[in-house]
Order: structure tokens, then C-alpha cells, then sequence
């Protein structure tokens, strides 16, 4: 079952949609936080969609989506796997920045990089490869200020993979 709430991000920002599965909907993947509630968010603080950049995504489309995203990869066709890794990459890095994303076992590099730029999230990408760059001079300080330009980053990632889901329909769950 599906379940939205309304949310916001900060105090100072406009309302957002909070989509989130109940646990027994989907598997345990290590973009999904567990809440008390017994529900899976699938980004932390949520998965917000600002609703008025994505008019023409109906709700219950949008988690069939990310409910699709959250399979194991190798069952994912090629337009289904690079949403997969940005969502997962996304879920990471809003969890606990880039550092999160780097300490995580199935984190590929170079397929996410190209995955980014596939989707249509150019400038997540040039944060990225700005954030390999850090990540091998050790630069913990800077990383932490590029996690802060990711974050202040328009499009979102939610808002880019709602087009994506848009141009590639047959793709994705209606």
C-alpha cells in the first residue's frame, strides 16, 4: 500500500510530497531508510518531489517508478538501470553526503557518472566528477561544502528523473 504524506524539507521551504512504501512492498536496498513507522523512505530527509516542476507526474505513477528503481540491477533493462544508480547515488548522498556514497560496496564510477549524464543531470555529474577529484586528495572539508552545492542543485534528481520517466514511458510503470 502506498501511503503519501505531506512534508517539507525546512522550515522555510514550500510544501512537498513524501511518498513512501510499506517495508513488506519492497526489498532492502541501501538507498531506503527505515523509519519507527514501519515504512521504507526512499531518500532521506524524503522523497520530495516538488509537484509544481513535475505537474504532469501523476503520484502513484511516480512510486511504481521508484518501486521499479529499487530492484536488483541486473534485472533492469538498459533505459531502467542508469535511473537506478542516480536514485541509489542520490539516496546515498542525501543520507550522508558523498563520503555515504563512496563507503558503499556496489558504488561503480564510472557506470554512475555516465548514468548521470544519460538521465539528463548534468550538473549532479559535474559535482561528481568534482567530488572524485576531492575523494582522492583527501579533501573532507571541500567534499562537505560539494555536498552542500548538491543539495542546493535545480533540477533535483527527483525532478530529473520525473522527465526521464516521462521521455522513456515504456520503460516505466504507469
Amino acid at each position: 500500500m502506498v501511503k503519501p504524506w505531506l512534508t517539507s524539507r525546512r522550515a522555510n521551504t514550500d510544501d512537498a510530497f513524501h511518498f513512501a512504501l510499506e517495508c513488506s512492498d519492497l526489498p532492502r536496498h541501501s538507498s531506503c531508510v527505515s523509519c519507527s513507522c514501519g515504512v521504507i523512505s526512499l531518500i532521506r530527509p524524503f522523497c520530495i518531489v516538488n509537484m509544481e516542476n513535475c505537474t504532469s507526474f501523476d503520484p502513484s505513477r511516480w512510486n511504481a517508478c521508484i518501486k521499479l528503481l529499487c530492484r536488483p540491477l541486473d534485472t533492469l533493462d538498459a533505459v531502467q538501470r542508469p535511473a537506478a544508480l542516480v536514485f541509489h547515488y542520490d539516496g546515498r548522498v542525501q543520507n550522508g553526503g558523498h563520503s555515504s556514497h563512496w563507503n558503499s560496496p556496489d558504488a561503480s564510477d564510472d557506470e554512475l557518472f555516465q548514468a548521470l549524464r544519460s538521465i539528463g543531470a548534468h550538473e549532479q555529474a559535474k559535482i561528481f566528477a568534482e567530488g572524485r577529484i576531492l575523494k582522492r586528495r583527501n579533501a573532507s572539508e571541500e567534499i562537505e561544502e560539494l555536498d552542500r552545492r548538491y543539495y542546493r542543485l535545480s533540477p533535483s534528481v527527483q525532478e530529473v528523473l520525473a522527465r526521464y520517466f516521462d521521455a522513456y514511458r515504456e520503460s516505466f510503470a504507469k
